[in-house]
């Protein structure tokens, strides 16, 4: 059971690099004594070359070589950035540099050897195919969304566990272990537990909190039905209204083919989540 973070990814891009995503990828790391990587993409030159015309084997050659050197000077700025953010906040950091060939960013290989991954809702304009739930489906490392429109200063002092008793739920509970044992205080919230008894027993969500709180963590359960309201709907809700400053949730996903999809609670909390959100699958 891991209660700390050691290993940090973010996606850093010329466009992001006022964004929220950077400090608290920072902050975090400060906190857990974490490495910090920052991931910077741009477009292979060799195959993108939007805006240029040339002919003839030279001209090309001119082309591909201007819009790399543009590419390399913005990853050099984005690499003094990481620089001073390291130093402002005292921290080891490492810059990668990913070179793609289509608009989709394929984190797999760095996604694979890290704790968490911090992305921004919705992905940055320069990265229109950097999806939390692709990262997630591929690499199964959890992902931490920051909403753009979210303002707060801390994420994970106020945490709401969407509980229902699954094994994408207590999958969800153990990569948030670590925020947990930062936490002020942490909300097991259960919806519609009448609907499936079998999963929850005669005091839904009561199970899972005595376990948290021998982790030392200072939580309570609410119980709430949903209504007309979808479970998301009332997620949403709950959250706003508690003061929380994490969502915590399994992904449920079907089907195993080409794409994987996500369950539809999944999806709507990923577009629609006010505040830092933590999936795990």
């Amino acid at each position: 059971m891991l209660n700390s973070l050691k290993s940090i990814a973010f996606v850093i891009d010329e466009t992001q690099r006022g964004s929220r995503v950077a400090d608290q990828a920072a902050i975090l790391a400060r906190e857990h004594g974490a490495h910090l990587i920052g991931i910077y993409s741009a477009p292979n030159p060799a195959v993108t070359t939007s805006g240029s015309f040339a002919v003839g084997e030279q001209a090309i050659r001119e082309v591909i070589e201007g819009v790399r050197a543009a590419h390399e000077r913005k990853a050099l700025a984005a690499s003094r950035y990481l620089t001073a953010l390291s130093q402002k906040y005292g921290l080891r950091v490492e810059f990668r540099v990913i070179w793609r060939e289509t608009d989709r960013l394929e984190l797999l290989p760095h996604a694979l050897h890290c704790d968490l991954i911090l992305v921004s809702h919705p992905p940055p304009p320069s990265l229109p195919g950097l999806h939390a739930d692709r990262i997630l489906l591929a690499a199964g490392t959890p992902v931490l969304i920051i909403p753009e429109r979210w303002q707060g200063e801390h994420v994970g002092r106020h945490i709401v566990l969407a509980w229902n008793g699954s094994r994408e739920a207590r999958q969800g509970i153990s990569d948030a272990m670590p925020f947990v044992a930062h936490s002020e205080w942490v909300k097991v919230l259960v919806i519609d537990a009448e609907e499936a008894p079998d999963r929850h027993g005669a005091e839904p969500g009561t199970d899972i909190a005595h376990y948290l709180a021998r982790h030392d963590a200072r939580v309570e359960v609410e119980r709430i039905e949903s209504g007309d309201a979808t479970v998301a709907e009332a997620i949403l809700d709950f959250i706003g209204t508690a003061g929380a400053d994490l969502l915590v949730i399994g992904a449920y996903s079907r089907g195993r083919l080409s794409e994987l999809l996500l369950g539809g609670v999944t999806r709507a909390l990923l577009s629609e989540t006010p505040v830092p959100l933590l999936i795990s699958r």
